[in-house]
């Protein structure tokens, strides 16, 4: 946006990156642009609703920097909005929201807690005695260690038994007036057998019911430490912010960054921001949501009719991929003849509005 731009011509970027990305929600801008989203949309009790809702804060905002983040993170901890429900997706993409730039083992915590995820990837119903392991299994293929690193089916087993009871609490409205809540997190000691585990090369030592939420976040811990999460995180940055395929010596120095800072992304993103490698990547493919709302900001259009209906047109619904590993980051997804027939729609959609 053309102030934006003056601010960033006008003063060293590398103090504008990180003022937008230490920019909190409680900022008197993005608290106004929570406002005018709440009286747009107040209510969010189906899944149009609540994806109006979030497309209203992008549409509005004021800092495109912190945004951008929010989207990557949601993709990496992908849920459905179909299989999950509006409520639950809409807490969760507000605990994201609201945390903004943190370290990644802060965003794995919120992913690991929310009832999205708890309800999308089957893991409030994995105990003790009826053992379900989808959710283990996609925490290190997808969330953190990647597919490659090393791990074998046990790990993924004795991940799911460590994590036995990492459940839901339907909360009831106290009034009677209202249905019961979507449910909260809740750790249940009793349906965890709390016996001694192994996992990546990691003791986990036989606990009492009091110390075992302690022993399966210490495996949250130990997984968004590792080195490979490390140069997996670094490489799906490379690949959101630079290009495919990602520079490996890039993503050597990334990865570097990570280990250093303990994860935290805001530090990443200053440096992949400082990086030559960084001014002098190849123009790419602009997929469905970037071009949506880079296009609505540009004309100063809040209609999120129009955005969502691109979107789903387009094949990139937000809060619409039904598998766990997010929207693909290659420029071949969004090179076809629907996307830019959807794009020729989308933009002629406005002539009336010039």
């Amino acid at each position: 946006e053309p102030r934006q731009l003056a601010e960033l011509l006008t003063s060293d970027e590398t103090e504008w990156l990180r003022a937008q990305l230490d920019e909190t929600i409680s900022s008197p801008a993005l608290q106004a642009t929570e406002e005018a989203m709440r009286v747009a949309f107040p209510d969010f009790r189906n899944d149009g609703l609540a994806v109006h809702r979030v497309l209203a804060q992008l549409l509005r905002t004021t800092n495109p920097v912190r945004a951008r983040l929010l989207l990557w993170t949601e993709n990496h901890f992908s849920t459905w909005i179909s299989k999950v429900g509006p409520r639950r997706q809409w807490v969760q993409h507000q605990r994201f929201y609201e945390k903004g730039p943190a370290t990644f083992g802060e965003l794995l915590r919120i992913s690991a807690t929310s009832p999205a995820m708890l309800v999308y990837l089957d893991q409030r119903q994995n105990f003790s005695d009826r053992l379900n392991e989808n959710y283990a299994r996609e925490i290190m293929e997808l969330h953190t260690v990647g597919v490659d690193a090393g791990y074998d089916q046990k790990d993924v087993t004795e991940l799911a038994r460590l994590l036995n009871g990492w459940t839901l609490a339907e909360v009831a409205d106290p009034t009677g007036l209202e249905p019961a809540a979507d449910g909260e997190f809740r750790f249940e000691p009793f349906l965890n057998d709390g016996r001694s585990r192994r996992i990546f090369g990691m003791e986990f030592s036989a606990t009492p019911p009091e110390d075992r939420y302690d022993n399966a976040a210490k495996a949250l811990e130990m997984l968004s430490a590792h080195p490979s999460t490390a140069r997996f995180i670094s490489r799906k940055l490379v690949e959101h912010y630079v290009g495919l395929p990602a520079d490996e010596k890039l993503v050597d120095r990334m990865s570097k960054v990570y280990l250093e800072t303990g994860g935290d992304l805001r530090e990443i993103l200053v440096a992949l921001g400082q990086d030559p490698a960084f001014w002098e990547s190849a123009p790419r493919a602009t997929p469905p949501q970037d071009f949506a709302l880079r296009f609505s900001r540009m004309l100063g259009s809040v209609s999120t009719r129009k955005v969502n209906d691109f979107l789903n047109r387009s094949g990139m619904g937000l809060f619409q991929r039904a598998s766990p590993d997010g929207y693909p980051e290659a420029d071949s997804n969004y090179v076809n003849s629907n996307t830019l027939m959807q794009q020729w729609a989308f933009t002629d959609g406005f002539r009336g509005d010039l």
